[in-house]
């Protein structure tokens, strides 16, 4: 709204649907990007997710995003934006899979070690500059775990 020539679009994803995934190829059929936060699971998000050591401790992260990129031959990238003073950023954007759909029995394995790869590269980023990852929960919490005390 704040810019109204911008090509950039919302995807709603509604956890009850699938409508999100087609729109997803759809924008990649068409040479789009697509972001999608691989650091946090969504409210209500049918994604269990997959734990990965991030920090020093167990934690929980989304493991859908990486599966729907294999199951659509998509590649990943790892992306970061840091701020580095009034109005300077630095973004990198590195890859995490070139592409290539992946069959059926081996998607679990490579999702996994997709998402080790980038936990890998996010805890790096947040080593280099720990004031620029921002969660509003507690990420380590048995809530987000999906445990209760």
């Amino acid at each position: 709204r704040l810019d109204p020539d911008s090509r950039v679009r919302v995807i709603h994803v509604d956890p009850a649907s699938t409508r999100a995934a087609f729109d997803i190829r759809d924008c990649l059929e068409r040479g789009e990007f697509v972001g999608i936060l691989g650091d946090r699971l969504a409210p209500m998000s049918r994604d269990a997710g997959a734990e990965q050591e991030f920090l020093g401790r167990s934690a929980r992260f989304p493991i859908s995003p990486y599966l729907l990129a294999l199951v659509l031959g998509a590649p990943l990238f790892f992306a970061v934006c840091v701020r580095h003073g009034d109005a300077t950023y630095r973004v990198v954007v590195e890859p995490l899979w070139e592409s290539g759909k992946v069959v059926r029995r081996e998607r679990d394995e490579t999702a996994r070690e997709i998402l080790a790869a980038y936990v890998g590269r996010l805890e790096d980023s947040c080593i280099a500059d720990p004031f620029q990852w921002f969660n509003f929960y507690d990420f380590w919490g048995p809530e987000v775990r999906g445990k209760t005390s």
